[in-house]
């Protein structure tokens, strides 16, 4: 028995992890609203809580899934001055994935069931909404050997580490003996340092924590046959219920009517 507590405890701890590290701030990326994060995060901590996955690459892409899919329905799609709330929700989603999640390019495709070269298309699409367009590369003169730098994708993928261990090293060698493609990474790596900075950064508070540890304990406590016939957005949706006022106060009507009823059959 402690085994199997200590073995809940350590998934609650991962999946907390990675809603701290990103999780929280992939939603906010695609509601742009704090309350509608927290339910999507929420709603995708109890489905994590009842997913039998053993692989933590296969987890980690698991809940990242399902706070997309909770948090897509919310989907901020209104007039707004930040570039980076232009862009679709899919792609901010990805961006978010990219650079606080340190996804590869393969395991954003795998979440969204795309092709890996959709999601490149994403991430350029965020690179160039950042710069109204214009190309981030300094477009100078290339060699013959020079690789084909498709609009930064090249360069993207090396400096995210998002490449096989003999790529990055085929390319360090080029880069190193190649003024112009040196050049152009270096103004790509610029540019790319001022679009981190100009993305939005939330972090979830230690009360938004603690209410994911009490959501998540409360889903262990749902049996097997439970999360079979239900699933966890029925018992998520039940909870949602008892927070409404109305609810508690049809609850308290019936408790004192039943109190009164016990007090009338006594005397």
């Amino acid at each position: 028995m402690e085994k199997i507590l200590t073995s809940h405890k350590a998934v609650d701890e991962e999946c907390l992890h990675w809603i701290e590290l990103w999780g929280y701030q992939l939603a906010y990326a695609i509601t742009q609203s704090t309350d509608l994060s927290e339910d999507a995060v929420a709603a995708a901590a109890i489905a994590y809580k009842t997913n039998t996955q053993e692989s933590s690459n296969t987890k980690r892409k698991f809940l990242a899934a399902r706070i997309i899919d909770a948090a897509r329905k919310n989907a901020f799609r209104g007039v707004t001055t930040e570039e980076f709330y232009k862009i679709s929700p899919h792609a901010r989603a990805a961006v978010s994935l990219k650079v606080k999640g340190r996804f590869s390019t393969q395991d954003i495709a795998d979440i969204f069931k795309v092709p890996q070269k959709t999601v490149e298309s994403m991430l350029e699409q965020a690179r160039l909404s950042f710069t109204k367009g214009r190309t981030w590369l300094a477009t100078g003169k290339r060699r013959p050997d020079c690789p084909k730098l498709e609009d930064g994708k090249l360069f993207s993928r090396y400096i995210e580490n998002d490449m096989t261990t003999d790529d990055t090293l085929s390319y360090y060698k080029h880069f190193s003996n190649c003024g112009p493609c040196r050049n152009d990474l270096k103004n790509f790596k610029a540019i790319y340092s001022d679009w981190l900075f100009s993305l939005p950064e939330v972090e979830a508070t230690k009360t938004q924590i603690g209410y994911f540890r009490k959501t998540m304990t409360m889903a262990k406590n749902i049996t097997a046959a439970d999360r079979i016939t239900e699933g966890p957005s029925f018992w998520f949706s039940i909870k949602k219920l008892f927070e409404e006022r109305e609810t508690q106060l049809l609850v308290l009507s019936f408790a004192l009517f039943m109190i009164l009823f016990e007090l009338v059959s006594t005397s």
